[in-house]
């Protein structure tokens, strides 16, 4: 790793696990971190070659290779083609060598959708957004607030359908889910 031009600052935790604070992430660290990553933990951080790339981006980050969980924490941005999440803490979780789930929470926790299959912007927000990368299935629970160009929902939970563009919704404390349609708004992407 000399070839890399700073030496390693990763701090092994005895456990199988590898914790790198903010405070070291300088461009040196990413650069090694990069390196670790495709090296080391190419199983954790893999996705199918037909998919986009997942980008992930935080303060602060552990790999637990045992597992195959990593946990980001801090101002953590995923993105993956058009899709962007944002959140305080994003668990990753692969399986068979590919990344299966990711788990956003937060106070909230943001999703962003530029031009989904039916061609509208979306911008939601929750307290927690799983991401099923193989099924392409996306649920927000917990205060759910997704806009769009032309609609508002509001409810507890949400599921949204990456694949088809379907939104099934349910109900919060009264059982009830709001929708606002405003034919009048402009056709252009939620300002977020």
């Amino acid at each position: 790793m000399s070839d890399l031009g700073c030496a390693p600052r990763l701090q092994p935790n005895g456990n199988g696990a590898i914790a790198l604070s903010a405070a070291r992430m300088t461009a040196c660290a990413l650069r090694l971190l990069m390196a670790a990553a495709a090296v080391c933990l190419l199983s954790v951080l893999s996705l199918p070659v037909a998919a986009a790339p997942l980008e992930l981006e935080a303060d602060e980050v552990k790999f637990d290779t045992k597992e195959g969980k990593s946990v980001y924490s801090g101002n953590v941005v995923i993105t993956q083609g058009n899709l962007r999440l944002t959140g305080d803490v994003v668990e990753v979780f692969s399986q068979d060598g590919e990344i299966s789930r990711v788990f956003s929470r937060a106070q909230p926790t943001t999703l962003r959708i530029n031009k989904d299959k039916n061609g509208e912007s979306l911008f939601a927000e929750a307290q927690t957004i799983e991401y099923r990368v193989k099924e392409k299935r996306i649920t927000l629970r917990g205060q759910v607030r997704v806009d769009s160009e032309r609609r508002s929902l509001r409810g507890h939970a949400v599921t949204y359908l990456l694949e088809s563009g379907e939104m099934f919704a349910e109900g919060g404390e009264r059982g009830r889910v709001r929708l606002i349609v405003d034919p009048q708004r402009a056709r252009s992407a939620p300002e977020r």
